[in-house]
């Protein structure tokens, strides 16, 4: 009898060791296989990336691994590599949250939005794209979070956030380190929604959210539901905001001079309450950036972050309007041939296309440069006559230093981000109805 009690017991240890992560072997990474890297970073005064010989082709080299997908989260294995990881897909509002006063960041607890994954090797949900973060609902007089990244957080490349609470105005606070952060304490004992916003892009530096913690009698209620109208903005350091505020004299791009908040996009996003993904990187061309580049932007959009290759699940969200504001950095005497640019920007709306078969596409160019304006157009005209009268252009008007000053590296200002939102709202409701 003794023996059998024993052995019943061990089983029992082993199950529960198992269930609840115990030692075990995945085979997925989110990230590089070390807990801390550095890039290189790179803007419009450099060459974005070495890139491939040739653009990649996103619908055979995505990722190396084999992607499994369900209505809540994909996963990709890749037997090469270490961890776990999922890829958020949309709110989770219906869920009814434990009344608890501390939880695990899922999209069981909060609503995330922008592209988004889990990483289970840290127990944390990863929001590094511009704009990209979360939403909770809870009851209490405070709320604090444990803040999670896998880089070494440099001096100039730290993650920059804006906290909403309320309606209050934004608060921005800087990511010195891991560990818990007050993101909004002394409010009345009541119900409150908390925003969270990544203001820098993927490239610049990495964040993750590990627990949500409010006072020991509060308790965080389910997710709050994000708006019924998606947009997903495709771009370069334009849309991801380099340069937009001051101080504009620093020689390169750094965390301080870049808030996502500040541009276009999310001007629109606000104006057209939508629920928004930015995927941008600083020096993204068509095809090739006018230092002779070959830009690798068309190969990282297929993945869940610009660090990662796992493939993003383009099934998990689906915008109604994209947005596609590239072709900037493709000019110079080193920059893409007509004919490279044609066959990348055909190569990105037939991708697109693809991927979201019912969204209206926009592709507006011309706040910094207008020298592929006509390269543009053409391609639109080409899809238009083939059949697909979804996809449109926009010219935008030159931004003008003069009155509305320069931003860093000769990027818009503010002032001229709002110009921008304003030439293109006509735009978005006479192609939405909106």
């Amino acid at each position: 009898m003794k023996k059998t009690v024993c052995l019943l017991l061990v089983l029992g240890l082993l199950f529960i060791t198992t269930a609840c992560g115990g030692t075990g072997t995945g085979n997925i990474v989110s990230m590089n296989s070390t807990d801390a890297f550095t890039f290189t970073v790179s803007s419009d005064n450099q060459n974005e990336s070495k890139g491939e010989s040739d653009m990649q082709d996103n619908s055979t080299k995505e990722s190396s691994g084999t992607a499994t997908y369900s209505n809540k989260t994909s996963s990709v294995a890749n037997s090469s590599k270490k961890g776990s990881v999922s890829a958020a897909n949309t709110s989770s509002s219906s869920n009814t949250v434990p009344a608890k006063s501390k939880v695990r960041a899922t999209d069981q607890t909060v609503s995330f939005f922008g592209r988004t994954y889990e990483d289970n090797r840290y127990d944390a949900w990863f929001f590094n794209w511009t704009n990209s973060g979360f939403e909770v609902e809870f009851e209490g007089t405070k709320l604090t979070a444990d803040f999670f990244s896998t880089q070494n957080l440099a001096q100039n490349k730290k993650p920059h956030i804006k906290v909403y609470v309320d309606d209050q105005p934004a608060k921005e606070m800087v990511i010195d380190k891991n560990g818990i952060f007050t993101l909004t304490s002394g409010l009345k004992h009541q119900k409150h929604k908390v925003k969270v916003v990544k203001i820098n892009e993927s490239m610049l530096n990495m964040l993750s959210v590990k627990t949500l913690e409010t006072d020991s009698n509060g308790k965080f209620l389910p997710p709050p539901s994000l708006p019924t109208r998606k947009i997903e903005f495709i771009g370069d350091s334009i849309t991801c905001g380099y340069g937009n505020i001051p101080p504009y004299n620093l020689p390169e791009l750094t965390a301080e001079i870049e808030d996502g908040t500040q541009t276009y996009g999310y001007f629109l996003t606000e104006k057209f309450n939508t629920d928004s993904r930015f995927v941008c990187v600083s020096g993204a061309p068509v095809y090739r950036n006018y230092l002779g580049g070959i830009g690798d932007f068309f190969k990282r959009y297929a993945w869940n972050d610009y660090n990662d290759d796992v493939a993003y699940d383009f099934s998990s969200w689906t915008p109604d309007l994209v947005i596609v504001n590239l072709g900037t950095n493709d000019t110079g005497a080193q920059g893409s041939t007509t004919a490279e640019f044609l066959s990348g920007a055909r190569k990105w709306l037939n991708f697109i296309r693809e991927k979201y078969p019912k969204a209206k596409i926009l592709w507006a160019y011309g706040a910094m440069n207008q020298d592929n304006v006509q390269r543009i157009q053409d391609t639109v005209k080409y899809f238009n006559d083939n059949g697909d009268k979804n996809i449109y252009f926009q010219k935008l008007t030159l931004m003008d230093g003069a009155i509305d000053g320069v931003g860093g590296g000769g990027h818009p200002t503010v002032a001229t981000h709002k110009k921008l939102a304003a030439e293109l709202e006509p735009i978005i409701k006479q192609i939405m109805g909106w």
